[in-house]
């Protein structure tokens, strides 16, 4: 073999790589992407069926939803705090320091999505708590384990506000 034609080898061999890495690095980066997009949508769609299932209910007297929603998997809890009528003027929740900051300070969110802490927030309307599952961690605030993605809940319509309740996923 000659030796422009060695040189001529090494340049494929390395315009090759450099193409693969380049290939590799895109599809990498366009599947985080994705995944992180994937995940804002999950979170998104959460939100809006839980506040569309408060709303249609809360003025609706007596009647009872049962509603499953799914949440992206990194969070592990999701924290109601009681805001029908007055609560505790002593709110404390030292588990979860953010979410009761943010109570204290008038904040007006009243679902928190937990991770290790508090890392999403908003609010769904007027709800009050209903526990028989021991999830109840003070008066004012319920915070429930996720499993695997899903969160089953039961919403009593009161006419002026929302009644929540943890099921257990069957």
């Amino acid at each position: 073999m000659k030796k422009g034609q060695m040189i001529g080898q090494v340049f494929i061999y390395i315009l090759a790589i450099i193409l693969t890495a380049v290939i590799l690095g895109y599809g990498y980066k366009t599947i985080v992407t994705f995944r992180e997009n994937s995940e804002k949508i999950s979170y998104i769609q959460f939100q809006t069926d839980l506040q569309n299932s408060v709303e249609t209910i809360t003025s609706d007297f007596g009647s009872v939803k049962i509603i499953g929603l799914s949440l992206p998997a990194n969070f592990k809890k999701v924290c109601f705090v009681k805001n029908y009528q007055d609560f505790s003027d002593t709110f404390s929740a030292p588990d979860y320091p953010i979410i009761e900051n943010s109570v204290v300070d008038g904040a007006e969110k009243n679902v928190f999505l937990v991770e290790n802490i508090a890392k999403e927030s908003f609010y769904v309307g007027k709800i009050d708590l209903d526990d028989d599952s021991g999830y109840l961690i003070n008066d004012d605030l319920l915070c429930i384990s996720v499993l695997s993605g899903k969160l089953r809940l039961r919403l009593e319509g009161k006419g002026d506000h929302t009644k929540i309740r943890e099921i257990g996923l069957s």
